[in-house]
């Protein structure tokens, strides 16, 4: 539904973390105690001028190949999911997850240096689920967006994160969406996508927009393709596609501006009840 108040906009959100590539997503539980509120909290439509000084000196993403995941990892419940996102994220720039638990038990050596935001969804008793996104370079800046599921009365959540790009003023804006889920139609999905629309629309630079939408309706996958065409956003394309489906319509998508389409695919797995979807992008 309505947005929940203020978005927290962290500056130079970085966790330092030493594990596998594909066991960034882990450690957020980390984050949360070394950030565990905003030092100033903002609306994330003043995303654009909450760069700090020292942002333009952080590492950046290489211009001419940026590689990316998409997974919603079923709160990490099935087992063999470790081995899955080893395979699919290693050599990633930015991976991008949705009901990521931040209790998923650690059961590797700890070795590299990432940086991971979370933007916390469904909690119970027993765990805390959300929207993730793992990076190889330190956001500059980052804010969360939440809204809530009608029935159940539980949150869904959206992070938004921006990146340098290595030689270029502009930077690469990051939106991951777990999108609103139980409603007989539409409106709540639309509004959830129109507060992510608003920073879209102040971002001059390239944009990733990317996730679990939960458009397994003609309505849903309308109101995406609405905002889609709105933004000039382009849809990804998947030779052999494998994306999830529900009601025969997919469940997860990748939208871009600014940049250019190097490869795409989705592969097929058993350790989620999502099919994870992955990209090589470069600057137009």
């Amino acid at each position: 539904m309505a947005l929940k108040g203020l978005c927290y906009a962290k500056r130079m959100a970085r966790i330092s973390i030493q594990m596998p590539a594909f066991f960034w997503a882990l450690v957020a539980a980390f984050g949360l105690l070394l950030f565990p509120a905003a030092a100033s909290s903002q609306d994330c439509t003043a995303l654009e001028n909450a760069l700090p000084d020292t942002a333009t000196q952080l590492p950046g993403l290489n211009a001419d190949s940026i590689r990316m995941l998409n997974w919603n990892i079923q709160k990490a419940s099935r087992d063999g999911w470790i081995e899955d996102l080893q395979r699919l994220a290693t050599g990633s720039d930015l991976v991008l997850l949705q009901e990521a638990v931040l209790e998923a038990q650690l059961r590797e050596k700890l070795v590299g240096d990432y940086h991971a935001v979370f933007a916390p969804g469904y909690t119970t008793s027993n765990y805390r689920s959300g929207v993730m996104t793992v990076s190889r370079v330190p956001p500059q800046v980052y804010c969360n967006l939440s809204h809530m599921e009608p029935w159940l009365g539980s949150p869904k959540a959206t992070s938004v994160s921006r990146y340098r790009i290595e030689g270029h003023e502009q930077a690469l804006l990051v939106i991951n969406v777990h999108g609103v889920n139980f409603t007989l139609n539409s409106s709540a999905l639309a509004q959830q996508l129109h507060d992510a629309t608003r920073l879209i629309e102040q971002h001059a630079g390239p944009v990733i927009f990317s996730g679990d939408f939960n458009t397994w309706s003609d309505g849903r996958m309308a109101a995406l393709e609405a905002v889609a065409e709105q933004l000039s956003l382009m849809p990804l394309d998947y030779p052999d596609d494998r994306r999830t489906q529900v009601f025969g319509n997919v469940l997860d998508h990748i939208y871009v501006r600014g940049l250019k389409v190097l490869s795409s695919g989705s592969v097929e797995v058993t350790t989620s009840d999502h099919n994870p979807v992955f990209a090589t992008l470069a600057l137009q």
